[in-house]
Protein backbone atom coordinates (compact mmCIF):
# COMPACT_ATOMS: atom_id res chain seq x y z
CA UNK A 1 0.00 0.00 0.00
CA UNK A 2 3.00 2.72 0.73
CA UNK A 3 4.47 1.75 -2.44
CA UNK A 4 0.86 2.74 -4.45
CA UNK A 5 0.83 5.97 -2.10
CA UNK A 6 4.08 6.94 -3.15
CA UNK A 7 3.20 6.60 -6.67
CA UNK A 8 -0.27 7.97 -6.62
CA UNK A 9 1.23 11.10 -4.50
CA UNK A 10 4.04 11.28 -7.23
CA UNK A 11 1.66 11.31 -10.62
CA UNK A 12 -0.80 13.55 -9.16
CA UNK A 13 2.22 15.81 -8.42
CA UNK A 14 2.99 15.96 -11.53
CA UNK A 15 -0.32 16.30 -12.91
CA UNK A 16 -0.97 19.37 -10.95
CA UNK A 17 2.52 20.42 -12.39
CA UNK A 18 0.62 20.20 -15.73
CA UNK A 19 3.18 17.27 -17.00
CA UNK A 20 2.18 15.51 -19.79
CA UNK A 21 5.40 13.22 -20.52
CA UNK A 22 6.64 11.44 -17.79
CA UNK A 23 9.25 8.79 -16.93
CA UNK A 24 9.28 6.72 -13.91
CA UNK A 25 11.22 4.59 -12.09
CA UNK A 26 10.45 2.64 -9.05
CA UNK A 27 12.17 0.18 -7.33
CA UNK A 28 9.08 -2.20 -6.98
CA UNK A 29 8.39 -4.79 -9.80
CA UNK A 30 5.25 -5.63 -8.99
CA UNK A 31 3.69 -2.16 -8.90
CA UNK A 32 5.30 -1.53 -12.16
CA UNK A 33 4.44 -4.47 -13.86
CA UNK A 34 0.44 -4.29 -12.44
CA UNK A 35 1.04 -0.69 -13.88
CA UNK A 36 2.48 -2.00 -17.19
CA UNK A 37 -0.29 -4.33 -17.34
CA UNK A 38 1.56 -7.45 -17.02
CA UNK A 39 0.30 -8.75 -13.54
CA UNK A 40 -3.10 -8.26 -12.35
CA UNK A 41 -4.01 -7.15 -8.67
CA UNK A 42 -5.99 -9.86 -7.05
CA UNK A 43 -5.77 -8.57 -3.15
CA UNK A 44 -8.59 -6.90 -2.25
CA UNK A 45 -7.21 -3.73 -0.08
CA UNK A 46 -4.75 -2.63 -3.27
CA UNK A 47 -7.51 -3.23 -5.80
CA UNK A 48 -8.91 0.59 -5.31
CA UNK A 49 -5.09 2.22 -5.61
CA UNK A 50 -4.48 0.42 -8.51
CA UNK A 51 -7.77 1.47 -10.32
CA UNK A 52 -6.83 4.80 -9.20
CA UNK A 53 -3.49 4.59 -10.26
CA UNK A 54 -4.49 2.97 -13.81
CA UNK A 55 -6.49 5.96 -14.37
CA UNK A 56 -4.01 8.59 -13.22
CA UNK A 57 -1.57 6.88 -15.77
CA UNK A 58 -4.70 7.84 -18.54
CA UNK A 59 -4.11 11.40 -17.78
CA UNK A 60 -0.54 11.41 -18.94
CA UNK A 61 -0.12 12.14 -23.03
CA UNK A 62 3.39 9.70 -22.34
CA UNK A 63 3.98 7.91 -19.30
CA UNK A 64 6.49 5.19 -18.75
CA UNK A 65 7.67 2.86 -15.68
CA UNK A 66 11.11 1.91 -15.35
CA UNK A 67 12.50 -0.67 -12.90
CA UNK A 68 15.27 -0.20 -10.71
CA UNK A 69 16.72 -2.28 -8.21
CA UNK A 70 16.14 -1.44 -4.73
CA UNK A 71 19.85 -1.15 -2.90
CA UNK A 72 19.88 1.77 -5.70
CA UNK A 73 17.29 3.32 -4.46
CA UNK A 74 17.50 3.60 -0.74
CA UNK A 75 15.60 7.42 -1.44
CA UNK A 76 12.70 6.21 -2.77
CA UNK A 77 12.31 3.45 -0.11
CA UNK A 78 12.45 6.43 2.66
CA UNK A 79 10.05 8.39 0.94
CA UNK A 80 7.47 5.67 0.55
CA UNK A 81 8.16 4.80 4.02
CA UNK A 82 6.69 8.28 4.79
CA UNK A 83 4.16 8.95 2.56
CA UNK A 84 2.81 5.28 4.29
CA UNK A 85 2.96 6.69 8.02
CA UNK A 86 0.35 9.73 6.57
CA UNK A 87 -3.23 8.93 5.85
CA UNK A 88 -4.26 10.43 2.26
CA UNK A 89 -7.67 9.49 0.99
CA UNK A 90 -7.82 8.91 -2.40
CA UNK A 91 -8.16 11.87 -4.71
CA UNK A 92 -6.63 14.67 -2.49
CA UNK A 93 -3.33 16.46 -4.00
CA UNK A 94 -0.54 16.58 -2.11
CA UNK A 95 1.32 19.74 -2.55
CA UNK A 96 4.73 19.00 -2.94
CA UNK A 97 7.91 19.38 -1.07
CA UNK A 98 11.67 19.82 -1.62
CA UNK A 99 13.91 17.71 -0.49
CA UNK A 100 17.34 19.48 -0.29
CA UNK A 101 20.90 16.85 -0.30
CA UNK A 102 23.59 17.87 1.70
CA UNK A 103 26.59 17.54 -0.15
CA UNK A 104 28.71 16.71 3.21
CA UNK A 105 26.71 14.39 6.10
CA UNK A 106 24.80 16.10 8.40
CA UNK A 107 26.43 15.30 11.31
CA UNK A 108 29.38 17.46 9.95
CA UNK A 109 27.23 20.49 9.88
CA UNK A 110 26.68 20.05 13.78
CA UNK A 111 30.10 19.84 14.41
CA UNK A 112 30.97 23.32 12.42
CA UNK A 113 28.43 24.73 14.32
CA UNK A 114 29.55 23.45 17.92
CA UNK A 115 33.61 24.34 17.21
CA UNK A 116 31.72 28.30 16.17
CA UNK A 117 30.19 28.45 19.62
CA UNK A 118 31.09 31.17 21.63
CA UNK A 119 31.38 29.36 24.75
CA UNK A 120 33.25 26.61 23.24
CA UNK A 121 30.37 24.13 24.09
CA UNK A 122 28.30 22.25 21.70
Amino acid sequence: MAEYKVCIADLEAALSLEVQDLQVYGDSLFIICQTNGKLQTKEDRLIPYNSYLTSLVKSFRNINFTFIFRLRNRFADALATYVSMVDTPVGVKIRPFAIKRQLIPAHVHVIEIAATCPDGKP
